[in-house]
């Protein structure tokens, strides 16, 4: 599994290189949100937190409303882990909120899944 893990990176990283060459905002953004998936399971929380907030800030240049909610549940995650449980909620609950509108106006019947993630943290 650590092999596949390191594989991974690299691959992504080159990926992120490449995206960032041709200027491509989407690409990259999701390549970080990615990396921080991966490094998120190796356990450096650190550097998946600072990848989550890349793409966080980069999606929301790009006015990519589900994408920023959605890495904002990620990053939430990662701050839970971390024991950092009022920023975790705040993110959660911005995420949350954000996903709600995006159903809606796409005519989607609400998810309550944010909640159940904090919830059966016993916070």
């Amino acid at each position: 599994m650590q092999g596949e893990l390191e594989a991974a990176i690299d691959y992504y990283g080159r990926a992120l290189e490449i995206f960032d060459h041709l200027g491509n905002k989407q690409g990259s953004s999701q390549t970080q949100s990615n990396l921080g998936l991966i490094y998120q399971r190796k356990g450096d929380l650190t550097l998946a937190q600072d990848l989550f907030q890349k793409s966080i800030d980069a999606k929301d240049q790009l006015g990519d409303d589900q994408g920023v909610a959605t890495t904002k549940l990620n990053l939430g995650l990662v701050l839970q882990i971390k024991g950092e449980w009022d920023l975790a909620k705040s993110l959660f609950e911005e995420a949350s909120m954000a996903l709600r509108i995006w159903e809606m106006s796409a005519g989607l019947l609400p998810r309550k899944t944010t909640w159940v993630i904090f919830t059966r943290s016993g916070r």
